[in-house]
């Protein structure tokens, strides 16, 4: 083709004679249309393209091509659509180079065509709206080109309502603030009227002890009455004084989260000021911005009216390109050009119009293009949320080292095995977040079954050389956990791969109850490229976390002699990945035998041992396949036997090591690489194939089944005896120990080493012929409970019906449920006790078999106990119960039932309310808070006065009794009292009764329920039979 040049045919007839292959060469004749060109590409296999037309040809065509650059403009088009690994510049490319990306365009034409589609679209949206911007200039006389002030409050309306927004935002949260402090100011106020009254009745108590003292020898033996009569006043104060201190203790407690509330409101608000203030600055650089590219606008417009013959032109051009070619291939050349070269070919002649985004700042437009905002979530009800599955498992959040997306490794194998497991997992996304000023807290992207991305709210850190600063952390945490909420978290952990986000997992230990995770992948204080801030957070972190997983013996002896207990999980391999390559055309070019590697060539890599092997061993392909990291390979790339292939799709590798004679792992030895476990090394032996490796200590656990060399020449002397291996038996061991070295395995030893960090938890079952109950519960429990140690111990109080069988058949195929017959029938009370008795677990959830539990029960009821000590005895609410622990229901199905309490969990989360009574239909204690109470008092016949007698206990032992908001269990009611007829229920409720007045010398009170809440017989009647787990 003619260019600009008049000598383009001769340089091309001169270049063509030089060829080897001169006869398979044909330079297209001068004068072709771009009809011509278009059709002349369609029929190649690859495009070799300087010019511009050319690739956008290419492009059009879905041809693979490698693009040489030799301008901006070039290098702009080959980023949008995804050109990087083919672009060369051309001052500086070299013909092997130049070689090597052709053959790589032609072998990986799928990883060029893939993503084409999409962006050609995007740049069809582009060229349209540019030419949207541009069109009047054509249609209509000049002086209508002006940009007007309708357009300018177009493109900056998007930032005006952002700001809008935001102060609303601002003005709502200031009054919630304000609302807040009050309320904890009048709580600081009761509670110093309380320690002041407090005060009195103890001296009042003091001042009496006297008297009485006197009086007691005084009137030794007469005054009997008196005397009793002053002492029961001195019972009485003391027992004012014991319920006065509960108070004041319930209050602290109260003030003391709501302090937290309001210092969280108020870090809230510091970021949405701050927020309110970011987009003002970049509001008004914004619209600055927009008054330069009007100006601009203007006098390029006048440059252009000043210039008709080329207008004309262009016209006739349009109108060729419309009406002449073919509907996508006739206009869809001349409309990709438009947002890389102005309107037409005015680029040639220097005229660009200005597109806005060129006068605004990057921080300043990303604000411009955050998404509107949502409305406002309603206070109650689920229709107006969005509710997602909830979890079968313990939730896990990882704080990444690397995108998701990175090089396919550890920490990305470790999170697909823990999702493939049925775990929902969220990966914090290191580099990817929204600006402080955007509506939404968060974003998520789904990356595959159970496993999301998550972009949080804030400035993005340098994980590795940077420092997390409070005023860093504050927003990262807030997003958090809005997030958490949102997705109606329970139990969870928080799996941190850098010590850099030690305080953002430690903030989510102390809010959500994380147990916390540190996996540390490499002895960080050996790497050049990580900062101070990591290095001193690891000595804290270390201890800190609840489990520290290392990957190495080396770091293992590290954490050792810091007298810590790491856990050791090496590195693994997708076995079943790799064992399936089969055979391709890939390499089919690289003569054999091939010593192949794969993986990062960075600073731990060896070249020079490489260079030197290579070149003793001349008639070996030396194929190196991955990303180079700021290494000088020109070296080795000089050699005929050497092949750099670049970064490969991961699912392409095994398909090249399928190919590999031999596999190396030439890494230096050093301090960094002492303590690395090379994942390559089980990949490799997933094809039984046999390495050689330089003398690194992790891989003497399996030296027997590889090559260790010590210097060039052995190397290339176990490259020859691992080429020639005659011994098939190890081909075997090599595979046999990747399939004990996988990835679900590490996952297992990390799941192992997670669920002894959480406390065992046991929950407990009565059964009295309660068949009709026994399968929707377990069911329920089985299914629902995410909680990772927990036990399940039942007694049967002798039943007649089948309930016994049941539970048998239960606990047989689960070894998580445990049974206990009783030959009689102890009770409530006695059953209860009996069960604790067999168990062996932290913490006791008492549990009626007449009920479901929802998923993250366990870990609601927990959090709240564990947090806050001055809590003795924690229940759920409930649909049936006759005090404040019943809550009006919106449900008329089991599914409807576990999407009402998702709502419920996600409105209420981390609320509790005093209560005088838990029902003890489900209620949780410590092990340590029963033994020092003791056990339910079997006075009480069936099950009346149990809850009401063990809540005074509660509170007599200076602690309290609360109801979880945020926790809700299905209760079918009465299982038990239903058999009984109406003359026996009230019989044993006054017996009952006059039992509990008689012990604790005071009338019952009847329980009362909740303001405008509906009495337990209105709500729906629900059978079991019909409202089993589906």
């Amino acid at each position: 083709m003619r260019g600009e040049h008049e000598d383009d045919r001769a340089v091309s007839l001169r270049i063509r004679s030089q060829m080897r292959l001169s006869n398979k060469t044909q330079i297209l004749r001068e004068g072709l249309s771009p009809d011509d060109v278009y059709q002349s590409i369609q029929q190649c296999d690859l495009i070799v393209g300087m010019r511009l037309h050319s690739v956008i040809f290419a492009l059009l065509n879905h041809t693979p091509a490698v693009v040489l650059s030799y301008d901006p403009k070039i290098e702009h088009l080959a980023a949008e659509f995804g050109l990087g690994n083919w672009l060369l510049d051309v001052r500086a490319m070299q013909a092997s180079e130049l070689a090597h990306r052709m053959r790589d365009a032609l072998l990986h034409r799928a990883d060029f065509d893939k993503p084409l589609s999409a962006r050609i679209q995007r740049s069809i949206l582009a060229a349209r709206q540019t030419y949207s911007l541009i069109a009047p200039l054509v249609r209509q006389p000049p002086q209508s080109a002006e940009l007007g002030p309708d357009a300018i409050e177009l493109l900056s309306g998007g930032v005006q309502s952002q700001i809008r927004h935001i102060e609303q935002l601002d003005s709502r949260n200031r009054a919630l603030i304000a609302e807040n402090a009050s309320h904890s100011e009048a709580l600081a106020q009761c509670k110093h009227q309380l320690e002041v009254q407090l005060l009195a009745q103890g001296r009042q108590i003091d001042q009496m002890r006297p008297g009485m003292a006197s009086l007691s020898k005084s009137t030794e033996g007469d005054n009997r009455q008196v005397k009793e009569a002053e002492s029961h006043r001195m019972k009485e104060l003391a027992r004012e004084n014991a319920s006065l201190s509960m108070t004041v203790q319930s209050l602290s407690a109260r003030l003391e989260k709501d302090t937290a509330a309001l210092r969280q409101a108020q870090a809230d608000s510091a970021s949405l000021a701050s927020a309110v203030q970011q987009l003002r600055e970049a509001g008004v650089v914004i619209l600055q911005g927009l008054e330069r590219f009007q100006d601009a606008h203007e006098k390029q417009a006048a440059a252009y009216r000043a210039q008709r013959a080329w207008q004309v032109m262009l016209l006739f051009r349009k109108a060729y390109t419309l009406l002449v070619r073919e509907p996508v291939g006739r206009w869809l050349p001349w409309l990709l050009k438009i947002p890389f070269s102005g309107f037409g070919s005015l680029a040639e002649y220097d005229l660009r119009f200005p597109r806005p985004g060129d006068y605004v700042p990057d921080h300043a437009a990303a604000l411009l293009a955050a998404p509107a905002p949502a409305a406002a979530t309603p206070a109650s009800g689920a229709a107006a949320l969005t509710l997602h599955e909830p979890q079968q498992k313990y939730d896990i959040i990882i704080l990444a080292i690397i995108d998701f997306d990175f090089r396919f490794q550890r920490p990305q194998q470790i999170a697909a095995e823990m999702a493939r497991r049925g775990h929902r997992v969220f990966w914090v996304s290191p580099t990817r977040f929204l600006p402080l000023g955007s509506p939404a807290s968060h974003a998520v992207t789904p990356l595959r079954p159970n496993l999301w991305e998550v972009h949080l709210r804030g400035t993005q850190p340098d994980i590795y050389m940077g420092t997390l600063e409070e005023s860093h952390l504050q927003p990262l945490t807030a997003s958090l956990n809005q997030f958490l909420r949102e997705w109606t978290v329970s139990e969870n952990v928080v799996m941190a791969q850098l010590p850099f986000w030690r305080r953002l997992a430690l903030s989510l230990k102390r809010q959500w109850g994380s147990k916390v995770v540190y996996d540390c992948m490499d002895d960080w204080e050996t790497f050049p490229s990580i900062g101070a801030f990591n290095i001193s957070e690891e000595h804290l972190f270390a201890r800190e976390a609840d489990v520290l997983v290392v990957t190495a013996a080396e770091l293992a002896r590290k954490f050792e002699a810091q007298s810590l207990k790491p856990v050791l999980v090496r590195n693994g391999a997708d076995y079943d990945f790799f064992a399936a390559a089969q055979p391709s055309q890939l390499l089919s070019d690289v003569p054999h035998p091939i010593v192949g590697y794969f993986g990062a060539i960075a600073d731990w890599i060896d070249l020079d041992l490489i260079y030197e092997v290579a070149k003793l061993r001349p008639g070996y392909s030396f194929v190196m396949i991955g990303q180079v990291f700021g290494r000088d390979i020109s070296k080795l790339e000089a050699l005929p036997n050497m092949f750099f292939l670049g970064n490969k799709q991961y699912q392409d590798i095994p398909h090249y090591l399928h190919h590999f004679n031999v596999c190396t792992i030439p890494f230096l030895i050093n301090q960094v690489t002492k303590a690395t476990d090379p994942v390559k090394l089980y990949e490799y032996f997933s094809l039984g194939k046999p390495v050689v490796a330089t003398a690194m200590a992790e891989l003497q656990q399996c030296a027997d089944l590889l090559y260790i060399a010590h210097d060039a020449e052995e190397f290339a002397t176990s490259l020859d005896a691992a080429i020639g291996e005659t011994d098939p038996t190890l081909h075997q061991r090599r595979i046999a120990f990747s399939q004990e070295n996988t990835w679900g395995q590490r996952v297992k030893a990390i799941d192992t080493a997670v669920t002894g960090a959480f406390d065992l938890v046991s929950i407990i079952l009565v059964t009295h012929n309660s068949s009709r109950y026994i399968r929707p519960c377990l069911d329920s429990v089985l299914h629902h409970t995410s909680y990772p140690n927990y036990e399940v111990v039942i007694v049967d109080n002798a039943s007649t019906d089948d309930s016994v069988a049941i539970v048998k058949e239960y606990a047989q195929s689960n070894p998580r449920i445990r049974f206990v017959a009783s030959e009689i029938n102890l009770g409530f009370a006695g059953g209860n006790n009996l069960a604790i008795n067999h168990s062996h677990g932290q913490y006791f959830i008492l549990l009626n078999i007449d009920t479901i539990v929802t998923p993250g029960w366990v870990g609601r009821l927990l959090y709240h106990i564990q947090t806050d000590p001055s809590i003795g005895l924690i229940c759920p609410v409930t649909n049936f119960a006759g005090n404040e622990a019943k809550i009006n229901i919106e449900y008329k199905n089991y599914q409807e039932m576990i999407r009402f309490s998702q709502t419920v969990a996600h409105l209420n989360h981390g609320l509790t309310t005093d209560i005088a009574v838990a029902p003890l239909f489900c209620a949780l204690i410590s092990k340590s808070f029963w033994n020092t109470i003791g056990e339910l008092d079997t006075r009480y016949e069936i099950g009346m006065f149990e809850d009401d007698d063990y809540s005074v206990r509660v509170w007599n032992a200076h602690s309290r009794v609360v109801v979880a908001e945020d926790c809700f269990v299905h209760h079918f009611g009465q299982g038990s009292f239903s058999k009984l007829s109406n003359e026996s229920y009230n019989r044993i409720f006054s017996q009952n009764k006059a039992r509990y007045e008689d012990k604790w010398s005071r009338p019952w009170v009847a329980h009362k329920p909740r303001t405008g809440v509906r009495p337990a017989h209105e709500e729906t009647k629900f059978e079991p039979e019909t409202f089993e787990i589906s």
